[in-house]
């Protein structure tokens, strides 16, 4: 017998109520990602790079919701440190592993209004001056295409099943990598529930 699909991860309107830059919570099993996504304003958009959901300094900072994006944007960009201890989105170095990211490709995000689920798609070695993988706003169904066909066309890993579509919405993590100056590791998944 299947187990049901969980309805979400923690109480985010208890959290909400105590810290209301908390706008989701993500989760990828079997790994140490299991945290608050916060999200700050357009005139701070890097407030939670340093900061925990407390509002207090934390080298490590707190997983973070880049400013212009919500959890029903087409391309949900999430932010977070590649710490040595291995927390945060240290994890996201492992998924170029065909066999690490074959046991962790689900990707749960808990919203305000439901439970996502997203399975990796794309893994990339990038930097924002090659790439603008951070992209949320679309013109049209045409632009967005277009952009999904520019991130799988230079990754470490694709999925050749995935077939870009104008309904499947992305999530797009972000952490530090270190083979270039700026350099990035971006995962990108796609909505399946």
């Amino acid at each position: 017998m299947q187990e049901p699909e969980p309805e979400a991860i923690v109480d985010l309107p208890a959290l909400q109520a105590e810290y209301p830059d908390i706008k989701g919570w993500i989760t990828i099993p079997g790994t140490c990602v299991d945290y608050p996504v916060l999200q700050s304003s357009a005139q701070d958009p890097e407030y939670y790079l340093r900061r925990t959901y407390k509002g207090e300094w934390r080298t490590a900072g707190s997983i973070f919701f880049q400013w212009d994006c919500t959890p029903e944007s087409r391309n949900t960009v999430v932010y977070g440190h590649n710490m040595n201890d291995r927390t945060m989105f240290a994890v996201l170095q492992k998924m170029a592993d065909a066999a690490f990211r074959e046991e962790h490709s689900e990707i749960l995000l808990q919203t305000e209004n439901e439970l996502q689920e997203y399975t990796i798609v794309a893994v990339l070695k990038t930097d924002i001056q090659k790439l603008s993988f951070n992209r949320t706003v679309f013109a049209d169904d045409e632009d967005f295409l277009s952009f999904q066909k520019e991130l799988l066309a230079q990754p470490l890993y694709h999925d050749p099943a995935f077939i870009p579509g104008a309904a499947h919405r992305l999530l797009t993590l972000v952490t530090c990598s270190y083979e270039w100056e700026n350099a990035r590791t971006v995962v990108v998944a796609v909505q399946v529930r």
